[in-house]
């Protein structure tokens, strides 16, 4: 016995459906191509052009001035997060090496000390607010407490 095949119960409701909306049903995930899976990048934490742009400013700099100051401006000037800054001056300590000290007017450890300095919050006053108090409370006693619930 040979039957042919005929459409399912799910296939009708589908049909049915698909001429009650006129086709006005939005595309299904599986209709159509799909885009292939992005590949995996690994980010770093660090800003590499700032990165550079610090090397070049110490190997453009050509006045055997005070390095701390000549950076300190330099850094003012480029438009970077506290926190992406901080990063990337210890990357510059990691990878900076006594072959690239060779071409500056400074030596290898007058670079990473100051490096290592500008690090730290203390150093940039713009982290600071020197108006601001602390302003330190007792703790209440049952007594002022008691006052409150009376009022």
């Amino acid at each position: 016995m040979h039957c042919t095949p005929e459409p399912g119960t799910g296939s009708h409701a589908d049909r049915t459906q698909l001429e009650i909306n006129d086709g006005a049903l939005p595309t299904m995930q599986a209709q159509g191509p799909q885009l292939p899976a992005p590949m995996p990048r690994q980010w770093e934490d660090y800003d590499i052009p700032f990165l550079e742009a610090i090397y070049l400013h110490l190997v453009e700099e050509s006045t055997q001035g005070v390095l701390a100051v000549s950076l300190r401006t330099f850094i003012r000037t480029y438009p970077i997060s506290w926190t992406k800054c901080r990063k990337t001056l210890a990357a510059f300590c990691q990878q900076f090496t006594e072959d690239d000290a060779a071409v500056l007017n400074w030596s290898f450890p007058v670079v990473v000390h100051c490096m290592t300095q500008m690090q730290q919050d203390k150093y940039w006053d713009f982290l600071h607010n020197d108006q601001a108090s602390v302003i330190l409370h007792k703790p209440a006693t049952i007594c002022e407490w008691e006052k409150c619930v009376r009022i």
